[in-house]
């Protein structure tokens, strides 16, 4: 256990230093030591190499990024499940803007050797089925309340949420943000109308 706490604290230390850097390819082993509290010697005594350090870090940052979406309770309207998805994708970019676009830019993933890359892009892979098994929850509301009326399948249901998340990123980059209190709840009407659009 206290293992696996180390390696965690390791890894919580790459995404942290990402979030202040152009590319996580620019982070150096003596940064990490330094930012997670370790000697270097201690970093390799879980990771072989910088590379395998960035690809465990990219998988952990999934798996915090699906375990905050899937504690978001859908019990009330859709609506109100759409604004909180909303505001969760929000807080995540705000935290860590720059780390999370590179679970995605494929041009970083490549700079990786290849099993490296297959294990990023296979976490890949399980991003989606979770996210389409959590979107499928908040969608199945949407048709008990008639707003959702078509039969969206798991490539519908995720092209709607990266056209949603993507318009936050872009939306939501600074202290305020766009959640209601701030005063721009014409914002979540606006994707919520896209949202609805998109999955019917």
């Amino acid at each position: 256990m206290a293992n696996m706490s180390k390696r965690e604290e390791i890894l919580d230390a790459v995404i942290a230093l990402s979030d202040h850097c152009t590319a996580p390819t620019e982070l150096t082993i003596a940064a990490i030591a330094e930012q997670a509290g370790v000697g270097k010697g201690t970093v390799y005594e879980y990771f072989s190499s910088k590379e395998e350090i960035l690809a465990e870090a990219i998988n952990h940052f999934i798996d915090f990024y699906l375990g905050q979406l899937s504690e978001i309770a859908f019990d009330g309207t859709f609506r109100e499940g759409f604004d909180r998805i909303a505001v969760e994708i929000n807080t995540i970019f705000e935290e860590h803007r720059s780390f999370f676009r590179v679970v995605f830019v494929s041009d970083q993933i490549d700079e990786y050797d290849t099993a490296l890359s297959q294990r990023i892009l296979g976490k890949r892979n399980e991003l989606m089925e979770r996210l389409t098994e959590i979107l499928a929850r908040l969608v199945q509301v949407g048709k008990d309340e008639g707003i959702i009326t078509g039969e969206p399948g798991k490539q519908d249901m995720v092209f709607a949420f990266i056209c949603i998340a993507a318009a936050l990123s872009h939306t939501g980059g600074n202290a305020c943000g766009f959640y209601p209190e701030s005063g721009a709840q014409h914002l979540l009407d606006f994707f919520f109308e896209k949202f609805v659009k998109l999955l019917n």
